[in-house]
This record gives structure tokens, C-alpha cells and sequence, in this order.
């Protein structure tokens, strides 16, 4: 069967971590990537398929259990308008898919225009594959490229997976960029903002922006 992108309504699935890493700044990342499409005329839903354990910030440990993860996933989708499009497939014992049913989220994958893999979070399985324009799209570049330039054979799969490949890296494939790209073209992005999220605290304070970091990181 041949599927052609309606000029519409584009579908998209926004693959992620949120539940896996629920971290204020993991999920304003991809908060921002959803609204943001949804305002541009998408019909855009978000599906959590990593086949990892989660992260548990309650108790500072992955777990195979994904309750946190669940109700974390909830209440962020549903204070931010996306309560019935959103799912999480658990790799913890007893599996499961929460949010959106089993039925639903293959349909949604039969019948997508193009997912995008933010993070590069997922392999993609089989059924991933189906999707026709399968986007990459890298917030972490460097590691990757070397990787690749290494003959890395897993990450070489996963980059092969896709049909297209995005990164915050503007300088990849330039003259002046040491890193090596030469297997796989890659496209320049940048994080997209939501301007009217990034409000003043207090209505007499002057306009201004924060971020969210963390000064120390292990690994």
C-alpha cells in the first residue's frame, strides 16, 4: 500500500523520554517540540517506546518499575493539552502500553506521514520502519558521528533506520568542522520555542529568560 503525506493535516508521532527521564528540562524539550508542530497544523500525537527502564527521581534509581513514569506522563500531557495523545509502552515485567491503547497506537503508526525520533531515543523496530519519513533528530551531536566514523555497527543501524537526519550541530559538513559525516547527510536544526510559555514571573518585572541546568553531571 502506497501512502502519500496529506497536505492538510500532516500525522506525525514524536518518539521521546519523558517518562523514561522525567527531568523538568527533558520535558519542556519535548514539550515544546509538540506544541510547537500542533500550532503549525500537525495532527501530532507522542509515543514513549524506548524499551528501556525508567528513571525513578523519587527514590534516585532506574527501576523496572514504571508507575512513576506513568503518572508522570499523564499529568504533564494532560496540563498541557495532549491528555488523549500520548502513550508509553513499558519494558518493565508484565509489559503494557499506558495512555493511548495497544489498538490505537499501531494505528497510529499504520497510518503516520513521518515520525521523528528526538533524541534518537528509539531503535526502531519493524514496525517503526513502516512510517515513510522516519526523521533523526539529534540534540547530542558528536559522540555519534565519531561512532560512525569508527564503524560502530549499532549505531550505523540506527542511523540507517531513518529516512532523514536532523542536528543541533549547524556546523556538521562544513569546511572548518573536524567532525566526520561522511555516511550520513545531516540538516541543521534548532530546538524550537514557544515564545508566549516564556512569561515574566511577576507582571511589573522586566522579560527575561532562565534555563534549567545542572552544573555537575556523571558519566
Amino acid at each position: 500500500m502506497v501512502r502519500c503525506m496529506t497536505m492538510t493535516r500532516p500525522r506525525l508521532v514524536v518518539f521521546g523520554i519523558v517518562g523514561n527521564m522525567p527531568v523538568a528540562g527533558v520535558t519542556w524539550q519535548f514539550l515544546h517540540f509538540l506544541e510547537g508542530l500542533r500550532r503549525l497544523g500537525c495532527d501530532v500525537a507522542y509515543v514513549e517506546d524506548t524499551g528501556t527502564w525508567p528513571y525513578d527521581p523519587a527514590r534516585n534509581t532506574v527501576t523496572d518499575d514504571c508507575r512513576y513514569a506513568v503518572r508522570y506522563l499523564a499529568e504533564v500531557m494532560a496540563q498541557h493539552g495532549f491528555a488523549d495523545r500520548w502513550a508509553y509502552r513499558a519494558a518493565t515485567p508484565g509489559g503494557g502500553t499506558f495512555g493511548m491503547a495497544e489498538s490505537r497506537v499501531h494505528r497510529l503508526l499504520a497510518e503516520a506521514d513521518a515520525l521523528i525520533n528526538v533524541t534518537g531515543s528509539t531503535v526502531l523496530r519493524d514496525e517503526h520502519r513502516a512510517v515513510p519519513v522516519r526523521i533523526y533528530l539529534e540534540t547530542d551531536p558528536v559522540l555519534p558521528q565519531i561512532e560512525v566514523a569508527r564503524g560502530n555497527p549499532a549505531s550505523i543501524e540506527i542511523l540507517e533506520a531513518h529516512t532523514h537526519h536532523f542536528s543541533y550541530g549547524e556546523n556538521l559538513g562544513r569546511p572548518d568542522c573536524g567532525v566526520p559525516v561522511g555516511r550520513f547527510v545531516y540538516r541543521p536544526t534548532r530546538q524550537p520555542i514557544v515564545i508566549d510559555w516564556w512569561t515574566a514571573p511577576v507582571a511589573s518585572a522586566p522579560p527575561r529568560f532562565t534555563t534549567i541546568a545542572n552544573w555537575r553531571q556523571s558519566g
